[in-house]
């Protein structure tokens, strides 16, 4: 019932609610919750609160926290990451580096791999690592670069991104927007099934998001997009 709430209470953009509940809970899950609301939240500073109150957080929760923190400090001067600085570059490449399989370790080596064309040796789905966590199969998907088939223009995007099809034989019929803990914050069902398509991304956050599309034959295709304000 408790949880039915919460997500009854974020639904209704009454998040402050949902946190006080949260809050009111002494479990572990319940307190990194709050942590990972005050993420997407930009609200950089309450993180860090919370994060000192977690006394078993580990290299994922500090991580995300430094991520968000080099991220606000770009956004607040109208940067993007391609602006950061070489200490900034030099944080990303220590968690792009980090023996364990984090979410930011992925956004991390993505963030490099766009910037500095950076490689790795292991290409890790962030996709996949969060629902082998929520213990949930992943679908059959193909990922493609932004070179291939699924090209999205520009990239970072601020207001709109363009979504183009290369494959005259496809078409798109549905767009999912997913944020960087694994949920679903747009799904959109194309009446007019089109090769290229413009979404609207002024009323998102920044960070990195997965967007994806089905198309007309049943594919679906995956690419990483970069949400800056």
């Amino acid at each position: 019932m408790k949880n039915d709430y919460v997500t009854r209470l974020a639904t209704d953009d009454s998040l402050q609610k949902a946190i006080q509940v949260l809050e009111g809970e002494n479990t572990y899950d319940d307190q990194q919750t709050v942590f990972g609301t005050y993420i997407c939240l930009g609200e950089v500073d309450s993180a860090a609160v919370k994060l000192e109150l977690l006394n078993t957080s580990g290299l994922a929760e500090t991580d995300w926290l430094a991520l968000s923190e080099i991220l606000r400090s770009l956004t607040s001067e109208n940067k993007t990451w391609f602006d950061m600085s070489d200490g900034q570059a030099n944080t990303l490449r220590e968690m792009a580096t980090d023996e364990e399989n984090t979410l930011a370790k992925i956004q991390a080596q993505n963030v490099l791999h766009l910037v500095y064309g950076d490689t790795f040796p292991v290409v890790i789905d962030e996709e996949e690592i969060y629902l082998r966590e929520m213990h949930q199969p992943k679908e059959e998907t193909k990922i493609f670069s932004p070179n291939d088939n699924f090209q999205l223009y520009p990239n970072p995007a601020n207001n709109n991104v363009e979504i183009k099809l290369n494959n005259n034989k496809e078409l798109i019929s549905n767009v999912v927007l997913i944020n960087n803990l694994g949920n679903i914050v747009l799904k959109e069902k194309l009446d007019e099934k089109q090769s290229s398509y413009k979404l609207n991304t002024s009323q998102r956050p920044s960070g990195l998001y997965l967007l994806k599309i089905m198309t007309t034959s049943g594919t679906t295709y995956s690419n990483k997009l970069m949400i800056v304000k």
